[in-house]
């Protein structure tokens, strides 16, 4: 009985977690609507990944905080991906920027079809 009452902490734990960060996600997600950023095309991904088509514009989202970049300043955009026996392969968006001040942006996603459709979409919008 001791054990059970443990794994339903530990689940609620886990849930309260998981509630806890999607509404920081959210928050921050609102913030960048507010800034005047409108979501047209929501790429998922982590960390999140939204564009402002009528704007040329992208954001990245992460739980603390947001960076709003033009899409005209998108220099090399590639899918990367690491295989190796220690990891399984790691599925992501790398964006590079003619700024060269300005830090590369890599968007991970779950596999590699997802991450190609994303791909894919983001260039339709350059």
């Amino acid at each position: 009985m001791v054990s059970s009452s443990w794994v339903l902490i530990a689940f609620f734990g886990i849930v309260a977690f998981g509630y806890w960060h999607w509404k920081r996600g959210d928050e921050q997600i609102n913030a960048l609507k507010a800034s005047g950023f409108s979501v047209n095309v929501d790429l998922n991904g982590t960390p999140r990944l939204l564009v402002d088509s009528t704007r040329k514009e992208f954001a990245v989202v992460k739980k603390s905080g947001f960076h709003v970049y033009s899409l005209s300043d998108i220099n090399k955009l590639e899918l990367a991906v690491d295989k190796n026996a220690q990891v399984d392969s790691n599925y992501r968006i790398a964006l590079s920027f003619s700024d060269s001040n300005a830090p590369d942006v890599q968007i991970s996603y779950e596999n590699e079809w997802i991450a190609q459709d994303r791909l894919k979409t983001l260039q339709s919008h350059l």
